[in-house]
């Protein structure tokens, strides 16, 4: 029988880079070399992707504004709620403060909705308050309060009028209730 000699292969199948004697332009000239075709892009091409952008662009936009909206219109709204909650709050713990003020006092918030301010007072009206305790609050132009402008609660029981209030602005809409007890109630 006849020996056979193994043929062993002495160089590799897939060539090997010499690292310290290739230059970066030998290993990436034949990956950048685009053959058959140019370099440069198409206006039609630039044309697409310009207006890709200004889509997407736009959409944010608009809903970025949408959320701006928003959120203006239920910050006026808590605004409103916690100075109202304030104002019942003053008056159940019959608060009196600045000069001259020996028993507690009524306290109540003002809505003026030609100067879009709302202010928390301290008096049985707003005609007959202390000026110098009011803590007025300016809403967003856009936003229009319509209903009670006058909101009081009695002294130590914090009592009012049942009231309502219906904050407007941009397509939403909340409603504020005051009901006899004194109790503040809204809608989103």
């Amino acid at each position: 029988m006849a020996s056979r000699k193994a043929y062993i292969h002495k160089e590799p199948l897939v060539p090997c880079l010499d690292v310290a004697r290739t230059t970066w332009k030998q290993i990436s000239a034949p990956l950048l070399a685009r053959q058959g075709s140019s370099r440069g892009l198409t206006l039609v091409e630039i044309l697409v992707v310009l207006t890709l952008f200004l889509i997407v662009g736009a959409t944010a936009l608009l809903v970025s504004m949408d959320t701006y909206r928003g959120t203006s219109f239920r910050s006026d709204r808590d605004l409103l709620v916690a100075l109202l909650q304030h104002a019942r709050i003053q008056s159940i713990n019959n608060i009196c403060a600045g000069s001259g003020c020996k028993d507690g006092k009524a306290h109540g918030v003002h809505i003026d909705q030609s100067a879009h301010t709302f202010t928390a007072f301290q008096g049985v009206t707003y005609a007959s308050r202390d000026i110098s305790q009011d803590q007025a609050f300016n809403e967003n132009p856009t936003t229009v309060a319509t209903g009670a402008t006058d909101i009081i609660f009695t002294q130590l029981t914090g009592v009012s009028n049942a009231q309502l209030i219906t904050l407007t602005a941009n397509g939403k809409t909340s409603v504020i209730t005051i009901d006899t007890s004194g109790r503040i109630a809204w809608t989103n």
